[in-house]
Order: C-alpha cells, then structure tokens, then sequence
C-alpha cells in the first residue's frame, strides 16, 4: 500500500489553492453531515470497547518486538482509530489460525488482516481493502521452472496455518502442503530445509528472509493471485462494520501516511529532486555571473584574445568530461565484473590464455601466473582440453557456443564447469580472440543425479524402488521363461508399523525402516532384489528355483521364514528398544504367463491371509482371499463416495430411564446403499478404522449430532434430551480434537450439557495423561463423559477414579445371559456396585427382554438401552417414540 507525497515542487500558489479546495470540500462535508445527521433514525448504542483480532507475525503491518511488545502499522492506526471515536480498543494478536476460531467463537468483534475468499464471504461481512499485497511462491534457489500453481505439483508447499494461499492452491489441485504455525517458523524450517517450496505474501517473506540470512538463497514466482487486506465481521454485524469504518475515515491521509512513514521509511524521490533543482539553480546563476564578470572583463581585451582563451576553456572541459565519462565508464566494467561469480578468461583460436579474471582462485585449473601464456592443454587433462577447443571451434564458426559441461580437478574439489564462449570482434588481419566464462554448476549436476538416483531408488533405505523393481521383473519373467526355473516374490509388510511411528514419533519409525532394509540386505543372497515399495512395505525377488513347484515353494517358504526370524529380533531405535514382526507374502513365477503388477498384486494378497492368520507369519497367494480383497476394496472406493455424496444416516436409539422415561438417545450411523441396501455397520466401520476413513465420518457424525440437538432445543418435548456419540481411537488422538469438538457445538448452536461422548477403556487407557486433559477440558466447557463396552477390557480402579466420567455403560455381552449366567450376574452387580461408589450414573446396553431389565433393576442399575424398547429410529420416528408411553415402546 502505498500513499502520495506533497511534491516539494509545487508553489505556493498552488498550494494554497490545493488547501482553499480541501477547507471548501471539508465545509460542504460538514453541511451534509449534520443534515444527514439531523433527518438520520437513532443510531444503535456505540459499544464502550470492542475486541479485535489478527495475525501477530505480519511485519511490518503488525508484529511482535523483543519484549513482546506489538508494533507496527495497524497497532498504531487501531490506537489512532481509539483516540478518534473515544471507543477502547482491546487489540489481541495471535496466531492466524487461532484469530479465526476466536471470531467464529464469537469472543471478539472484528478481525483484522483478512483476505476475501469466496468461502469466507459466506461467513464474514467485508471493510473495502486497505492494502494491496501480492502473493507469489518462493523457492530454493536449486530449484528451477516454478512459475505456476501446475507446476508446484510433486512438491510440498509449506504454508501458514489459516492463510487464504491454502484455498487458493487447494483449488488448483495442489494438495501436498506442510503448514507452519506463523510466517517466520515457515521460512526458518525454508532455511533448515525442511520444506524447499513455500507460498507467504510478499512483505512479511521479504521481511524474515533478509532477517534470517536467506534472501540470497531463495527466489520468486510472479504473483501467484493478488490479495487484499480487509477488516471484516461476522454476518449480522453490519452495523459494527458502518461504525469502524466511520472511525477509521476521520484519519485523515496525512495521518496515516505519517504511520506508513514511519514504518516503511519515507521516500526521499521528491527532497532529492527539489535538492539537485535548488543546487542546479543556484550553479546556474553562479554560472551566469562569472560569465556576465567575464564579458565585463574580457570586452577590455582583445576580440581575438578573447575567442582563443574561449576555444581554450571549451577543449579543456571537454577533455575533463572526456576522462570523468571514461572513468565512470572503467568503475561500472570493474564492478560488473566483480559481481560476476563466474571465471573469465580470454583465449585465442589455440586454446592460448591471453587473460584471466577470477573470484575464487581455488576453482582455477592453476594459478593464474601459470595459465598466462600457456594453451589449455598445458594445464588440464587431454579430455577436458579437447572440449575447450571444440567450444572455441564452434565460436568461430557459429559466433558463440553454450551449454558444454567440463568436469575438472581443481584445489576446491571435483568440480563440473557449464563453458559459454563468444568471439571477439578483431580488426581484419588479427588473430581471432575469444571471451570464455566457466560457470561452477556442481550443485546444479549433483542434483541432476540425485534426481536420476531417485527414479530409480529409495532415499530411506537406498533400496530399489517399484519403478526398478517393475524393471527387474520384467527381465526375471523372461529369465525365467528361457531357463525353465521358477522364481518368487515375498512381499514383506511390518505388523503395527502405524502403532510404532504415532506412538514413538517418525524419526524411530524411519529408524526401523532402515533397520529392517539392512537385515534384508544381510538374509539374502547377492543376486536376490531387494526393494522398497513405501511406507512398511519391501519386496524381495528370488530367481533361479527350483523347476519343480513344490520344491520352488518350499525354498520360497524357508526364505521367508529367515527373515522372520530376522525382523523379529530386538533393535535399537535411539532410547527406545523394539521388537517388530512382519506378514509375509508369496506369490510363485514361471514363464511369462503373469504380468509384473498381476504378481505383485497377488502377493500383496498373500499378505492378507498371514495377517488374518495372526500376523507374523508367511502364507502363499490364494485366490479366494484375492476376490475378499477386491470387494474390500470395492466397498471402500464406494464408502468414500457414501460420505461425500451424504448417502450416511444418523438413527438414534432411545435411553430409557425407570423412572422418568425416554432421558436420551445414542446416535448410530447407517449406510442405507442406494443399490445394495442397508449395509451393516459391522462391514464398514471397521474398514473405516483400517482405512483412516473413520476421522471424517466421525466428525460427520458429530456434526449431524449436534445439528439434531440444537433442532431439538427449539421442541418443549425434545429440548431435555441429550444425545452419546461414540468417538473413535483415531478421532480422539488428534491433537486438536478438543477444538474440534468446541468448534463444532460453537458452530451449531447446541448446547454442550446435552452432549454426551462415548469412549471405550482401551482408547481412554491408552495414553491416560493426555486422555485425562482432553476429557477435562471438554468437561469445562460441559460436555459429558461416558465410558462404553466397560467391563471388556482391563480398567484400573486407580486410573478411574480419576477420569472425570459421567456414565459407565454396561456391555451388552455381560448383559445378554445375566439372568442365566452367574458370572455375568456377578460383573454387572459389580459394575453397578462400583458406579455407584464413585458417584456415577449406569446404563445397560442391549436390554432385550424382561428377565434382563428386571434383574438391573433389582441390582440398581435403572437406565436401559436395548431393543426391548426400540432399535435405533430415524429422528422422526424417534420423536414420535416420545408421544408413547415406556412400556409401549418395544417393537
């Protein structure tokens, strides 16, 4: 954002016009004003204060000094902004993402700072933009053909957490993207090379680059988009929106040019012109007056005396013009030249130096003393010197010539030089001469291999990858087809390899990878392939068995149980000890009957049955459990589009107390298929929780929940109800799922007290620290607590004590055969015993029949869930279950 300087060049005349025009426009302003004012309704209550939020790392528009402390443009124009309309202002800057949840939260007025996005629009009201700002990629400068959001595709593109370039990339497609928490962490993991490709607005990156050291060592896109900032509020606050605004128009433009100022520096253009035009006038009229005293005193002379001195003065100061245009000339070429990192030589059609210039003299061939004089030939390699002359051949022919890569032995190292030669041009009859500038481009040709390397290998474990694997056997195929000799694939997946990395972090899971990658090397023979697939999955190939098919299978077999016994032996992975095991699988080759990914992919399945088998084993392709897999993964690809295309359903369970009625209900999600029918939520969910499927779908079903709440809060009959999620392993470890949890009931309106999460003990008692923390902060915001399926795992009364539940529901396995079963009976009167003693309530799922109920009841477990009531019901066949007395709800 930039605003006009007053030009120092104007008159006074025209500056007092320039001010006649504004005092005239200002008095006219006022006239309508107080006639606006005076016909206008009455105004809403100005607010005493108001909270505004924005970004906290935003230099120079708002930042944090040393101390703490805020500073910056908008700080100052916000306490500017207070003095005018005598509204306190309550400035709170944070992280961005953080900004934005606490306006959605409802806990501050305005936010500062913002982009507009059409997803945004729909939840905010819109200032008009104060400052304009581009938005461009900043890359390393290794990296080369970064212009456009296609070509970011392949790379991670570190971000900010919150920031609008998010939206904008994801809608080009561009989802590999690595957020940061604040601009200067992004661009100090840039300088650690954690991330090689990031997308910041322009100021604040040019700002933390040139702060941190990195400014040479990452370049831009043009502007990706550009944005603009605005201050905003939510939808509604429209007429908090006039009254900002109002405020911030009394700044007058000198007022805020003066901030800028003194934030961005102020321009010197104008005091630099008015300098030199003040200086040139008065050398001009000191000019003037010498002449005038001159013609004075050289009418006394001789006209002739007069002309000569004259011709004199003028070759004179031509002279001088002539050196100072000279030197400046000589000054420009030297620094040119020394800001040139590459080497520079002059050579004639021999390969003779004539000349040398050179930053760096450990990246010459010699000394320049012994190059002077001598011919390429004399100084480097034959090999090396015959490419120089090949260059020097073609400049003479051609004019020029580029691009020829030279790999010398210099005292800086083993170097590769990109030669680029251009011929002289020489009066006729000289000896051609030519300039030849060696460029040092090592880094740019290691990488060049890196990149080939990485076609074709695994970075981790250096292993093969799928591409060379593919190749290899595409050539063992036909070894084998020739040879009549059968070969095999073992595809090796690491049991619990997931469990390891989110519960030790990915550097010990890498450490494992790299471990099990040199066991491999060291169990199998020198021509055997070993390959890396990704993530925990190897493949090694055997040639060369047996002809005979069980003998092939049997040597096939023995492998893999070697590197059984391999990977299952303790390693290191730094503090923590570990003991891993794998599922094998084996998939027989003969011939060529069978394509690469037909045989890879029947291994894979093999891989299924020895973790069906309990893990840690080896088992050979099936082609029944192949066809398992096919509709497993056929009922996947269809589960995604289930929940993107809402085919999902809530049904809701009644909670039957014995006193009161219906209290509640348990929301259980359906798949009604729109082809297949109702599908079991025993075929799906657990497909979910294998898949990770299971986190959206769980905040799916939240969301619905806390939907169908706030619908029932507006329904005398329904208001009181309150509703149990059941809430997944995987949906209650993200780290930010107490946010969620608050954003999502912020979002809908329903009220936290009628809101009940279900959690199973395994998933409680799992890390019961954290588990702790998350439970008490959601029970501060009022959300309760109940603990599902207890009595099936191993709970701790120490650990318990200590959760802060509401509810323990009772297993409907225990409560199936309770009234035949004495051991049943004895856990359920335990676990009523001991929700009583810690002042819990007790519910009983899959209460079938009236021996069951009665037997709760006697034992004092009063709450019921089961299909002695209802199953679980649409919302509107639930709320029609209300209309009904209790003992008229079985079906």
């Amino acid at each position: 954002m930039t605003l006009s300087n007053l030009d120092h060049n104007l008159g006074f005349a025209a500056y007092s016009r320039h001010i006649g025009f504004v005092c005239l426009a200002l008095f006219f302003l006022m006239l309508n004003t107080g006639a606006a004012a005076d016909s206008a309704p009455e105004a809403p209550k100005t607010p005493e204060t108001i909270t505004v939020v924005l970004d906290d790392n935003y230099p120079p528009y708002i930042f944090r000094d040393a101390s703490g402390a805020l500073q910056g443009i908008l700080r100052d124009t916000w306490l500017l902004w207070e003095h005018r309309t005598g509204i306190r202002v309550d400035l709170q800057a944070m992280d961005w993402a953080k900004a934005q949840q606490v306006i959605l939260s409802g806990k501050a007025d305005v936010i500062d700072t913002l982009f507009f996005t059409e997803a945004r629009s729909r939840i905010y009201e819109y200032s008009k933009p104060y400052a304009t700002l581009r938005v461009p990629i900043f890359f390393h400068k290794s990296i080369n053909g970064i212009a456009t959001p296609e070509s970011l595709k392949g790379f991670t593109v570190g971000v900010k957490e919150g920031d609008a370039c998010i939206d904008f990339l994801q809608a080009k497609g561009i989802t590999e993207l690595k957020p940061y928490s604040n601009y200067e962490t992004l661009i100090r993991a840039a300088g650690n090379n954690q991330v090689r490709v990031f997308c910041v607005d322009e100021p604040p990156a040019f700002h933390f680059l040139y702060k941190l050291g990195l400014e040479k060592e990452f370049r831009h896109s043009p502007p990706l988009y550009t944005g603009q900032f605005h201050r905003a509020v939510l939808k509604g606050n429209g007429a908090l929106l006039s009254k900002v605004e109002a405020g911030f128009a009394r700044i007058s433009a000198e007022e805020r040019q003066a901030i800028e100022e003194k934030w961005l520096g102020k321009s010197t253009h104008n005091e630099k012109l008015y300098f030199w035009a003040r200086n040139a006038g008065i050398f001009l009229l000191a000019i003037l007056g010498l002449a005038l005293v001159l013609a004075v005193w050289n009418y006394s002379l001789h006209l002739r005396v007069f002309s000569k001195t004259s011709e004199l003065s003028e070759a004179l100061a031509s002279l001088r013009q002539s050196k100072q245009e000279t030197e400046e000339i000589n000054n420009q070429l030297t620094a040119t030249l020394e800001a040139i990192p590459d080497l520079l030589f002059e050579l004639d059609l021999h390969g003779r130096y004539l000349d040398c210039r050179a930053t760096r003299n450990d990246l010459l061939v010699a000394p320049p003393g012994k190059l002077l004089g001598n011919t390429v030939f004399d100084v480097m390699p034959a090999n090396a010197a015959s490419l120089v002359m090949a260059t020097l051949r073609e400049a003479s022919e051609m004019g020029s010539s580029h691009g020829t890569l030279v790999r010398l032995a210099v005292p800086a190292g083993e170097r590769w030089f990109e030669l680029s030669v251009a011929r002289k041009l020489t009066p006729p009859g000289q000896d051609q001469r030519f300039i030849l500038i060696s460029r040092d481009v090592s880094e740019r040709v290691q990488a060049q291999d890196e990149i080939e390397w990485l076609a074709f290998y695994d970075a981790l474990t250096q292993l093969p990858n799928r591409h060379q694997l593919t190749d290899r056997l595409r050539q063992a195929l036909a070894a084998s087809h020739r040879r009549n000799r059968h070969g095999a694939l073992l595809f090796i997946d690491l049991d619990d390899f997931k469990t390891l990395n989110e519960t030790k972090g990915h550097a010990a899971g890498d450490l494992f990878l790299k471990e099990v990658a040199e066991r491999l090397r060291s169990s199998m023979r020198a021509d055997d392939t070993i390959a890396r697939l990704g993530g925990d999955e190897f493949v090694v190939m055997l040639e060369d068995l047996n002809a005979n098919s069980e003998e092939a299978a049997a040597q096939a077999e023995a492998v893999g149980e070697k590197i059984l016994q391999a990977i299952n032996l303790p390693c290191q992975l730094g503090a923590y000890s570990h003991q891993g095991t794998a599922s094998i699988g084996i998939s027989l080759f003969s011939g060529q009957a069978e394509s690469e990914e037909e045989l890879l992919k029947r291994a894979d399945s093999a891989v299924y049955r020895a973790k069906t088998a309990g893990r840690n084993a080896v088992r050979f392709f099936d082609p029944e459990i192949q066809a398992n897999l096919e509709a497993r993964t056929s009922l996947e690809a269809e589960l995604r589009r289930a929940l993107s295309s809402q085919q999902l359903c809530l049904y809701y369970q009644p909670q039957i107390s014995q006193e009161n009625g219906i209290f509640g209900a348990e929301a259980l999600i359906r798949w009604p298929h729109p082809e297949r029918g109702m599908i079991s939520p025993a075929q799906f969910i657990p497909l979910a929780e294998d898949t990770g499927l299971i986190v959206p779908i769980g905040q799916w079903v939240l969301e619905t929940a806390c939907a169908q709440l706030k619908v029932w809060e507006q329904d005398p009959l329904t208001r009181e109800l309150q509703v149990s999620v059941n809430v997944s392993a995987r949906q209650f470890r993200q780290a930010d799922f107490v946010d969620i949890v608050r954003a999502t009931l912020a979002s809908s309106g329903a009220n936290p007290a009628r809101l009940k999460i279900e959690l199973t003990e395994s998933l409680v008692l799992d890390n019961i620290a954290t588990s702790i923390d998350k439970m008490h902060a959601l029970r501060s915001s009022g959300v309760g607590f109940s603990m599902d399926d207890f009595g099936t795992g191993y709970s701790s009364l120490s650990y318990l004590k200590r959760l802060p539940l509401d509810q323990l529901k009772i297993d409907q396995s225990f409560v199936r055969d309770i009234a035949i079963n004495a051991g049943d009976a004895v856990i359920v009167q335990t676990i009523i015993g001991m929700a009583h003693n810690l002042g819990l309530s007790v519910i009983a799922e899959g209460v079938e029949n009236e021996a069951q109920r009665n037997f709760l009841v006697r034992n004092g477990c009063s709450a019921f869930q089961g299909f002695l009531f209802s199953p679980a019901v649409p919302a509107t066949d639930f709320e029609a279950l209300l209309q009904k007395p209790t003992q008229n709800l079985a079906p």
